[in-house]
């Protein structure tokens, strides 16, 4: 981050100084007193569970210099302290201001319901093979984790990734838009994650066109065609240019189209790239089909802001991902795909679909709940269940209560080679494993990031390391 002062906090929030000197430099913004650095502008969050109000003087004595409120506190010696009237929209404010006055950079931004951190990932590949590049960390795409995304950036970067995320707000996206105010934007698909709180998929898109409220002659968006939401789209009707990425099962005509995708095991992925009459190869470092078309949207994104087809290509080779999404483990002669990080129906059955390409000697698949499909969650369970035993694994494991759906619908195609085992927690899952396992098998341990799985993951590299 580039060094600013308590006085810019007060004008770029419309804060009032409450003490403390407005010369004072600031050189990082948290929420966390307890990775408060020096000179650390400290943000007071009220949370649910705990009120960052309450830990003024744990970030002082880690060396903050002030603090960003929103409500009287009493501040400790030394500190400066700016009054809010809501402190998650103070940071958006700073950060705002701190995009537009600090940051001089080609800007993407990322949203869709599944596939949007890899997508992420893959574009900051590619982007950084041509530009000084800067990313998200971790998962923070949220009301809070952009602003603190964007006030990481400093101003030797060149071009900026920004992935955008929503749970129930139909403006939230929109509102980190207007924060970055993107060149260029990515929707990877309209799926039905969130939407026991928005109901509907037309409510999903019309919450993830948010990412393009402010554009206008100039910007591009970027969209899947083999979405039925996305490819609805119509370039005519817009202000600004639509980009379609797609397969042959696309609903419209693509800019950009991928074909003969093939998986090399678990190792990578191979597809072949059409555009504008000339083919690419492409290769990553990532299995899973439906990455095919996430790299295919991450190449448009680049090629928007001035990457060579050929260079995103190339940057694309030494991507690394975020979290556990079909992260490969080796251990106890065994092997683990652990993308225990998020689930969805669409990602749970192209998951399963992963695992049956791979080469174990036997395929176990662990799955376990999927939050926040509303009404459908039961149906949506049963589908994935179904799914997943027509793919005939030689064991389904089930974790939770809304997994006992997908228990359901893997018994109801009546598969006598696949062999249905129901557990309540993590504890019994990893007793079922243990029952189980042996050198040669290949599992894949998947569900909603409230699942806690990665942890599954975890006792079982600790039991098997040896």
């Amino acid at each position: 981050m580039d060094r600013f002062y308590v006085g810019d906090v007060v004008v770029a929030t419309g804060g009032k100084l409450i003490c403390g000197d407005p010369n004072a430099a600031i050189d990082s913004v948290c929420m966390d007193s307890r990775i408060v650095g020096e000179n650390s502008l400290f943000v007071a969050i009220p949370g649910e569970r705990t009120d960052g109000h309450n830990f003024l003087e744990s970030a002082r004595e880690k060396g903050a210099s002030c603090a960003l409120v929103s409500r009287e506190v009493e501040v400790p010696d030394g500190m400066a302290c700016v009054l809010v009237e809501e402190s998650v929209y103070g940071l958006q404010e700073l950060s705002r201001w701190y995009m537009s006055s600090h940051l001089d950079m080609k800007k993407i931004a990322v949203t869709g319901s599944v596939g949007k951190t890899t997508t992420r990932d893959l574009l900051f590949a590619a982007v950084s093979s041509t530009f000084v590049s800067g990313k998200n960390e971790k998962n923070y795409n949220s009301e809070t984790g952009l602003p603190l995304t964007v006030l990481s950036f400093d101003h030797k970067m060149e071009a900026g990734i920004t992935e955008m995320g929503t749970d129930r707000g139909m403006d939230e996206i929109s509102r980190l838009a207007d924060i970055v105010r993107p060149n260029v934007a990515v929707i990877t698909n309209i799926g039905v994650s969130h939407i026991e709180f928005f109901k509907t998929r037309e409510r999903i898109f019309e919450a993830k066109m948010g990412i393009a409220k402010y554009f206008s002659e100039g910007n591009t968006l970027v969209v899947n065609a083999d979405d039925d939401k996305l490819s609805s789209l119509k370039k005519e009707n817009l202000p600004y240019d639509v980009v379609f990425v797609g397969s042959e099962k696309a609903l419209c005509e693509v800019d950009y189209m991928v074909s003969d995708v093939r998986e090399k095991s678990l190792e990578g992925l191979i597809f072949t790239l059409s555009h504008d009459g000339k083919t690419y190869d492409v290769e990553l470092p990532i299995p899973g089909e439906h990455n095919a078309i996430n790299a295919a949207l991450a190449i448009a994104g680049a090629n928007a802001i001035g990457v060579s087809i050929e260079d995103a290509i190339g940057g694309m080779k030494n991507m690394t991902t975020t979290g556990s999404r079909l992260k490969l483990i080796k251990v106890g002669g065994f092997e683990i795909i652990d993308d225990s990080y998020n689930a969805a129906p669409e990602s749970m059955k192209s998951a399963v679909s992963t695992l049956m390409r791979g080469d174990g000697e036997r395929k176990i698949a662990v799955l376990g709940d999927m939050n926040e499909l509303g009404e459908e969650s039961e149906k949506m369970h049963f589908g994935v269940g179904a799914f997943a035993a027509e793919k005939n694994p030689e064991y389904i494991i089930t974790v939770g209560e809304k997994a006992k759906a997908i228990a359901e619908g893997a018994e109801s195609v009546n598969s006598a080679s696949t062999k249905v085992i129901r557990c309540n927690n993590l504890d019994d899952a990893f007793q079922a494993i243990k029952g189980i396992i042996k050198a040669g098998d290949l599992v894949l341990v998947k569900a909603s990031r409230g699942m806690a799985l990665d942890e599954l993951v975890a006792r079982i590299e600790e039991e098997y390391k040896n």
